[in-house]
């Protein structure tokens, strides 16, 4: 959690930062902005339609990935708890190595938190508040010993080579709600919420005793809820291209043919780029 205090601390000082900004009025506003402009330097360079930063009417449209940094949730419990079935099997023999000198050889699984891509298009509906969709992919997979029936009826056999498979990968879509406490400023912290559908595969383990009449462990027909939220800061570099920094957690109810309910929850930190689109809309006009 250490370094989620840290996003926390950066976030709150990006934050006054960002009202630092909002509060400071540039020249032109303390020198009057009623001032009437020479007429060439209107015609040759007109003023922006909107300066960089949030606003009503802005359109978003951001595509992200980053590092996953926490998985859990009863649906990773289980899995885990079937390691420590096999592991108990192979320790006491009861699954035999399927080479002659690996008997009792077990070694520990290795979880991995695949990365995240995300890709968001956000309408500003108000200078504060947007509405919007998200959807993004992310996947974990183990490194295990697996569990190999034998041509007697009964007979259970392991691998003691490790081999990797994909036990989750989730296609999630989202409404996007936003709020921006700053407008129309380079630095644009935001808060975040999503909720929406999830879809996934893998290969489950529905049950802590392996199946041996069971040919196949790959989830069919997986679906869900997901819900989360999102502290992240839009940084533009002109009015129409930006940069994006992100973190977001989702948690997700998950169902399939092989159980009727589990829960996972993650933690991403993610980084990408914008462009606001209702720029170009307005340089076509």
């Amino acid at each position: 959690m250490k370094w989620y205090k840290s996003l926390l601390n950066i976030f709150f000082m990006i934050f006054w930062a960002g009202s630092v900004f909002a509060e400071n009025p540039t020249t032109e506003e303390k020198d009057g902005s009623d001032k009437t402009e020479d007429s060439s330097v209107s015609r040759y360079y007109p003023r922006p339609v909107h300066p960089p930063g949030y606003y009503s009417g802005a359109i978003l449209i951001v595509n992200m990935g980053g590092n996953t940094y926490t998985a859990k949730g009863n649906f990773l419990d289980q899995e885990k708890l079937y390691d420590e079935r096999v592991r108990d099997n192979i320790l006491t023999g009861n699954y035999k190595s399927i080479y002659s000198e690996g008997d009792g050889l077990y070694l520990q699984p290795k979880y991995s938190l695949k990365g995240i891509t995300q890709a968001d298009i956000e309408y500003g509906y108000l200078d504060h508040f947007g509405l919007g969709i998200s959807v993004f992919q992310y996947s974990i997979s183990v490194d295990r010993q697996n569990v190999i029936p034998g041509i007697y009826k009964g007979s259970l056999y392991y691998n003691p080579i490790r081999e990797e498979s994909q036990i989750y990968k989730g296609d999630g879509l989202c409404l996007l709600f936003t709020y921006h406490p700053f407008s129309r400023t380079m630095l644009d912290p935001y808060i975040a919420l999503r909720g929406g559908i999830v879809g996934f595969s893998g290969d489950f383990h529905p049950s802590l005793e392996f199946d041996p009449f069971n040919s196949s462990n790959s989830t069919t027909n997986g679906y869900g809820m997901v819900w989360g939220g999102a502290l992240g800061i839009n940084f533009y570099f002109s009015r129409g291209v930006g940069m994006r920094a992100e973190g977001t957690f989702y948690r997700k109810k998950l169902q399939s043919d092989q159980f009727d309910s589990r829960y996972l929850s993650s933690t991403h930190f993610q980084f990408g780029f914008f462009v606001n689109y209702s720029n170009y809309m307005v340089r076509k006009k």
